[in-house]
């Protein structure tokens, strides 16, 4: 929860957009041999007027041998249906969807040990007009919406790099920090191009295997001509998120 990775699906699982977080309708396949770990995943087109609408396909490779592992993913979608990006602290969100087509990989690394873990990882995707210009979807999960669906232009660039790890203090008591930078390279004429860098903290402590206690906190820097062409007066270049909590395991 405490990291940009886990919060947009954009810079996370969906490899560019949230939606593709979750793969609907799809069939997969993953084995390990030895120290290699293959998966494949692919899915299928749905109702042209839903958001089921668009295609892909994910795969994913990793090496683990000892204290160290690698993993890499690769993945494209065609036609994805996606709630546009906008800048929805200053402006109200679209009343209709956009299609796009998106690839993207992603290559981490992590060192473990008896007591911390260090992980690294890399991030670029590319989003782009979709291969269907022609689609009309207005049926957003369920939700109609009053306008159809608009196509994405132009492309749009993301890089995202991290490192952060944990360390286990005492048997009972865990820390992790993470540090995340995110560039939006994009070209002129889309005119959204940001930086953002985020800082994460996250501190367990558990009072039986069952039992523990958390608090974390992310704070996120924003900076960019997208921040200053899109944002009015009274918008922020920066803010954070705390959580308290308990939790039992059953």
């Amino acid at each position: 929860m405490y990291s940009p990775l886990g919060y947009s699906g954009g810079i996370g699982g969906g490899l560019g957009a949230t939606e593709n977080s979750r793969l609907d309708n799809s069939i997969r396949y993953e084995n390990k041999f030895g120290v290699i770990n293959l998966g494949l995943q692919y899915k299928f087109s749905g109702d042209k007027s839903a958001q089921s609408a668009g295609s892909g396909w994910v795969t994913m490779l990793a090496y683990s041998t000892g204290p160290i592992s690698f993993k890499g993913t690769y993945s494209v979608t065609t036609n994805s249906v996606t709630w546009p990006v906008q800048y929805s602290n200053v402006t109200p969100p679209s009343g209709n969807v956009q299609v796009e087509n998106t690839k993207g990989y992603m290559l981490t690394a992590m060192y473990k040990r008896a007591n911390g873990t260090i992980k690294v990882g890399y991030e670029s995707e590319t989003v782009s007009a979709p291969s269907n210009l022609n689609l009309n979807v207005q049926d957003y999960f369920g939700l109609m919406l009053p306008k159809p669906s608009q196509n994405a232009t132009g492309q749009q660039f993301y890089s995202l790099y991290w490192v952060g790890g944990d360390y286990k203090f005492t048997p009972s008591f865990d820390l992790s920090a993470g540090l995340y930078s995110i560039d939006t390279y994009n070209s002129p004429e889309i005119g959204k191009a940001y930086w953002a860098t985020a800082y994460s903290l996250l501190a367990d402590y558990n009072f039986t295997r069952s039992f523990d206690t958390y608090f974390g906190v992310m704070v996120l820097q924003y900076s960019g001509v997208g921040l200053r062409n899109k944002a009015p007066v009274n918008a922020y270049s920066s803010n954070a998120m705390y959580g308290f909590g308990v939790r039992y395991r059953f």
